[in-house]
């Protein structure tokens, strides 16, 4: 085994590969407005409920400030501040029902994504194999996001340090090209890694403003280091 040294992030049980589905805020009555994405093969109409989500958030937000900015304008009387309470009071009652429309709408859906494996290819020479990725769960808590459960075998030939073994992935598209997305993690393994299985849960996320982006996601590929 190499000796060498490594920075352990603090991501507890879950490895940061992130692709964000949503960004914080929310929104309602104009989610329609918004293009249906494509049903991914993996991750279903998640992508599309998180792109109507953050449309929706979008144009609320830009609505309420324009009206506000509108008001300010014509100069802060008692009336146009009593306007512009009112008008925040709405744009957080939106964001709540908006909120809850997203948990509802992701409660139905997650049950036709649950179970399907995501597509992996793993580079000659890293010194372990990868045997399983499948989506696990999906999740909202800030951002909307699709657990995955990793699982590494024959990790004897790996470097592994303190008991963990230092991985590196990249995103690519259905065209082959990388997707910016390129990351490393460290996965925990038990004594017995030299052939034991490893499990462990990938957090995958798809950013709001890339949602369009990953319905062309194809694979995550494992890398060798610095690859």
């Amino acid at each position: 085994m190499k000796n060498k040294t490594f920075i352990t992030l603090s991501t507890g049980m879950v490895l940061g590969i992130v692709l964000l589905f949503t960004a914080c805020g929310g929104g309602s009555g104009s989610s329609s407005s918004a293009k249906k994405l494509p049903t991914h093969e993996v991750f279903g109409d998640i992508l599309d409920i998180a792109n109507r989500y953050h449309y929706t958030d979008s144009v609320r937000e830009a609505e309420c400030v324009a009206k506000i900015e509108k008001l300010k304008l014509k100069g802060l009387s008692e009336s146009s501040v009593q306007k512009i309470t009112a008008l925040r009071a709405q744009r957080k009652q939106d964001e709540k029902n908006s909120k809850a429309e997203l948990e509802e709408a992701i409660a139905k859906e997650k049950s036709n994504i649950i179970g399907k494996k995501v597509p992996f290819e793993v580079e000659e020479g890293l010194g372990y194999e990868v045997t399983d990725f499948t989506v696990v769960d999906v999740e909202k808590d800030g951002d909307v996001s699709a657990k995955c459960q990793l699982k590494i075998t024959d990790a004897k030939a790996a470097d592994i340090i303190g008991g963990k073994l230092f991985i590196e992935f990249d995103f690519f598209d259905k065209d082959g090209n990388s997707m910016g997305k390129k990351g490393a993690a460290y996965v925990k393994l038990p004594e017995a890694a030299d052939g034991a299985t490893a499990s462990q849960g990938i957090l995958f996320n798809t950013s709001s403003n890339r949602a369009k982006k990953y319905v062309n996601f194809a694979k995550v590929k494992f890398l060798k280091e610095n690859g």
